[in-house]
Order: structure tokens, then C-alpha cells, then sequence
């Protein structure tokens, strides 16, 4: 027994050590400007500040990383709701902490209260509780995240005016790199939604040709209001979703379709972080910035000014709407 008591004291005193390094070399405060809370649980999420975070490779607090991910992605999901934001980092919280659970019962080969014991006083530590678990309201926050499903129910609603306001964006970045360099009108809102409109007109009179008793509207037909209302919501994060929707996860996934279910994953999904972002810029640099709407570059360009842009293609578009988007902007349809 006194053996295996020795070998025990031996593996905390070892790890101890190497987490007391990893944090000895890990001062957030001295190398950021702003804390966790004042990034994450404002009345607004910081963005710009998170990312800087994020995009620092030196070692942070345990989770810290993790946390700010899970805001990011919820602030890109609901960027005029701090609910998303919040339960989502909630969620990041909890999964830390079963991380460090199983960490430390696979280290000491047991789940009694050693195994508790150096979860919590030396894989966690005192600087993730004080920085990060009692910030975000301690256990009573935990009641806030009971499922997932919480998060991809708040956007279901928004799902398809999110795919329509996509499209115009894949109209827009279409324009651009085919006419940029001629005489042709600038994109905006306005002309996305008109060629939006024009082809759910010509869905339906197809659809109505080929079986005239059919009198359902177009299942991507959204109102016009509709559509503004929710691109003014949401303007800050254009980019953002535009890139995240460029990044496929799998043959049938984009990295948006994961942040609006709610569904992210830190390790599958930080190491898309730096390509999202320099997609990003690419597309406030390059589309954003040739828009009607002057704010359109400022507000999403603020959280990126340190980040390299990177190109990619427009979306594969259907015949019909080549021809409509390039009726739009030269008068032609070839």
C-alpha cells in the first residue's frame, strides 16, 4: 500500500510541476489588455480582444482558449444576442473540467476523491476558477446549458433567411471577380435581393409550367423585409459567416452549419480557426469593401486588421443563376 501511495504522490508531484510551468509562462493579464470577463460576458462580445487570444501561441489558462472559441463561434451564430454567446462558453466550461476529470482518473487509475482532488487543485488550479468558472456564474450556470439542442433551436427560425442572405453574398463575391474591372454597378443588398427574387419568380413559373395545378411558393422565398431586417442584424458578421460557410467540414458540412447548430468541438474545429479568419479579411478586402454600404467594411473588418487575407473561389453557381446575376450587373446574359 505504501508503495502505491508513493507512486501516486509521485505522478501529482510530477504533473503539478509541469502545469506550474505552463502557467508560470502564461500571464494573460501582462500580455492582453483585457481579462476573460471583461472579452466574454459583457453586454457585447469582444471579438477583436478574443481573437488576440486566440491567436497567441503561448500557453493560457487551462480552458481559456476553449471558451473564447465557443464565444466566437456563438457571437458569428447570433451576433445581437448575448444568450448564444453565454451558453456556449457555458458549455466549453463544462466540457474542461470532464476533460480534466477523465485526465486526472486515467493518471491515477482511480475516480475517488485523489482523482477529484487533483482535477480540481492542480489540472484546473485556482487561476480557472478565479478567471473563468466563477465568472460565468459558478454551478447555478450550469442549469443555463442542459443541451446543445438549446443553441440550434435558436436558429432554426433564421435558417433560411441565413441561406438567402448567403446567396447574395455568393452573388455579390461572383460579381466582383468576373466584372470588377469593367463599368458595371457596385454590389449591394438591394441587387442581391432583387436576383434573389427574380429567381424564385422563375422557379415558380417553371414549377408551375410543368404542373399548373401547383400553387406552393418557393420553398427559399422569404419577404424582402424580412431579409433586411435580418442582414442589418447581422452585418457585423458577414464576413465571418461568408468564410466559415467556404470551409467545408466534411462532403455534406460547412464550418457555418456546425456554428449556427451549436455543435462545435474545439479540437476538431480551432485548428479552422486561422483559415476562417484569414478567409475572412478576404472578404472584407476584396467584396465588403466594394459594397454600397460603407459600414459594411469597418464593422467587419475591426477584429481582423492583424490577420493576413486569404482567396477563395465563389460558389459553384447554376446556370440560371449565372445568367441572372450577370444580367444584373451588365445588362447581359452571357
Amino acid at each position: 500500500m505504501r508503495e502505491v501511495s508513493d507512486g501516486i504522490i509521485a505522478k501529482i508531484s510530477a504533473f503539478a510541476e509541469q502545469v506550474k510551468t505552463n502557467l508560470q509562462q502564461s500571464d494573460l493579464e501582462a500580455r492582453h489588455r483585457k481579462t476573460f470577463s471583461k472579452i466574454a460576458l459583457g453586454r457585447q462580445f469582444d471579438a477583436s480582444a478574443a481573437i488576440e487570444v486566440l491567436l497567441d501561441d503561448r500557453p493560457t489558462v487551462l480552458g481559456l482558449k476553449e471558451a473564447l472559441l465557443a464565444g466566437l463561434f456563438g457571437w458569428i451564430a447570433s451576433p445581437d444576442s448575448s444568450n448564444p454567446v453565454r451558453l456556449s462558453i457555458i458549455t466549453s466550461v463544462i466540457e474542461t473540467m470532464s476533460e480534466a476529470e477523465r485526465v486526472s482518473q486515467k493518471l491515477l487509475g482511480t475516480s475517488d476523491m485523489a482523482a477529484d482532488t487533483l482535477a480540481r487543485h492542480v489540472i484546473m488550479g485556482s487561476r480557472f476558477f478565479e478567471e473563468i468558472y466563477f465568472p460565468i456564474g459558478g454551478f447555478a450556470a450550469f442549469e443555463q446549458a442542459n443541451s446543445r439542442e438549446v443553441l440550434g433551436y435558436l436558429h432554426e427560425a433564421d435558417s433560411k433567411v441565413l441561406r438567402t442572405s448567403m446567396k447574395i453574398m455568393d452573388y455579390a463575391h461572383f460579381a466582383i471577380l468576373k466584372f470588377g474591372d469593367q463599368d458595371c454597378p457596385p454590389p449591394s443588398l438591394n441587387k442581391g435581393v432583387a436576383i434573389v427574387r427574380k429567381l424564385n419568380s422563375l422557379e415558380l413559373e417553371k414549377a408551375r409550367c410543368d404542373n399548373p395545378d401547383n400553387n406552393k411558393r418557393s420553398k427559399e422565398r422569404v419577404s424582402r423585409t424580412l431579409i433586411h431586417n435580418y442582414w442589418t442584424r447581422s452585418k457585423d458578421v458577414l464576413a465571418l459567416r461568408y468564410a466559415a460557410r467556404s470551409i467545408k467540414v466534411n462532403s455534406h458540412t460547412t464550418l457555418l452549419d456546425i456554428i449556427v447548430s451549436g455543435k462545435t468541438d474545439y479540437k476538431k474545429h480551432a485548428p479552422l480557426l486561422r483559415t476562417l479568419l484569414q478567409r475572412a479579411k478576404y472578404v472584407c478586402d476584396e467584396i465588403l469593401s466594394s459594397m454600397t454600404d460603407t459600414e459594411l467594411y469597418p464593422l467587419n473588418v475591426r477584429p481582423l486588421r492583424a490577420v493576413e487575407p486569404l482567396s477563395f473561389p465563389y460558389a459553384k453557381l447554376a446556370r440560371q443563376e449565372i445568367e441572372a446575376v450577370t444580367f444584373a450587373f451588365t445588362g447581359n446574359t452571357k
